[in-house]
């Protein structure tokens, strides 16, 4: 009897097993995506490839965390950021909000009437950064006008005849100043109503002949660009490979050593040896001129190599970070003695306005601090504060 009872008892079988795997499976990876950055309970932080549109014949994009960091760099960034004539930043809004962008991209677009556009990423607080532009356009006799727009708030200034500039900033990011058209054009994609510089599979190209870096800047010519350069360099010598060329990037990354690498994408495999062969005569002339000698960057040419593979031309170079800050020096203190160079009428010697011919800052010592003597990261603005960006 008992027999029949334990016969009598459903058996998971083989199939049964496979079952309950099939299910747990299910749930463990249901909980690591809830866990990771597909969950809607984790939101994924967007990067600058979620935020410009598709469709842009040039992208720079810079790591500004990096650069904060980094003992080469360090200084550049940070500092005291005034307005001519009206005092730092700080002072006119309580604290710089510029600081708190972390990613940094400039963006040409394909439509050539667009201008281009400035795109930030980071925690940015947009009351303050908003309060802090509507301040300085009021401080020049503008008129500033704060609208919503879905997600962000748009600043433009009224007293503007011809539209200009605008400003779109969204608790969090992203920061937007461009024109008109491409103002909108990313408020698409942030509607998911257009698509993002993230599926063009042309920038990834380039970007991946690069690699990633603190400083990237990738570049997909059109026809109508292209002709443009075809016809800029007609009358150069050597430079008829360059109209060849379709697209190229260049990285720069940070580190124990400073390593940058550049890559065009030519139409034909002749084109790009021959586009090789121009760029080592070029680099060979550039290592004998008397500027390069007098620097003593001669040494830094000699990093560069070139190689040509089928439809791609790759430079790329490797300094140790001791000998980048010493060229770096170098190149200051060679733009310090030009500034003393300036005549009496206010002019320097290459015609520039002694007010906008300044020397870089001095790099940071040991310590991290910048030493004596920085001047400041001065802008010269033009009437308003949401200046036309071409």
């Amino acid at each position: 009897m008992r027999a029949n009872k334990q016969s009598a008892r459903p058996r998971l079988g083989g199939r049964g097993f496979l079952l309950i795997f099939a299910l747990v499976a299910v749930a463990v990876s249901f909980i690591a995506w809830r866990r990771s950055d597909g969950g809607a309970g984790v939101a994924r932080r967007p990067g600058l490839g979620d935020v410009i549109p598709r469709g842009a014949v040039l992208v720079a994009e810079l790591d500004v965390a990096a650069v904060r960091a980094h003992p080469l760099t360090r200084g550049i960034w940070d500092g005291v950021r005034t307005l001519e004539g009206m005092g730092d930043v700080a002072t006119i809004c309580g604290r710089d909000p510029l600081d708190q962008v972390e990613r940094l991209a400039v963006v040409v677009p394909s439509d050539s009437d667009a201008g281009f556009g400035v795109i930030a990423l980071g925690p940015l607080d947009a009351r303050a950064l908003l309060d802090c532009a509507s301040r300085v356009v009021e401080a020049r006799g503008g008129s500033p006008l704060r609208e919503r727009r879905g997600a962000f708030e748009k600043l433009t200034d009224r007293s503007v005849q011809h539209a200009g500039a605008m400003l779109l900033v969204k608790d969090g990011g992203p920061l937007v100043l461009a024109e008109p058209s491409y103002a909108e054009a990313v408020l698409a994609v942030a509607r998911g109503a257009a698509p993002s510089l993230g599926s063009d599979a042309l920038h990834r190209e380039e970007r991946a002949a690069v690699g990633e870096g603190d400083f990237v800047l990738t570049a997909v010519l059109t026809d109508e660009h292209r002709r443009i350069v075809r016809d800029e360099l007609s009358r150069a010598a050597g430079s008829e490979a360059l109209a060849h060329v379709l697209g190229g990037g260049v990285s720069l990354r940070l580190g124990a050593a400073l390593t940058a690498k550049a890559a065009f994408r030519c139409d034909d495999a002749g084109a790009c040896q021959v586009l090789r062969g121009t760029l080592e005569q070029s680099l060979r002339a550039a290592r004998e001129s008397p500027a390069v000698l007098l620097l003593g960057l001669a040494g830094v040419l000699d990093r560069v190599r070139v190689e040509a593979r089928g439809q791609r031309v790759e430079l790329s170079a490797v300094m140790p970070e001791d000998e980048a800050v010493a060229v770096v020096r170098r190149l200051i203190a060679f733009a310090r003695v030009g500034d003393a160079a300036t005549d009496e009428e206010g002019q320097s010697p290459s015609g520039i306005p002694s007010e906008v011919h300044r020397a870089p800052p001095r790099l940071p010592s040991a310590e991290g601090q910048s030493p004596p003597g920085l001047p400041s990261a001065s802008t010269h603005e033009p009437r308003h504060a949401l200046p036309h960006p071409r």
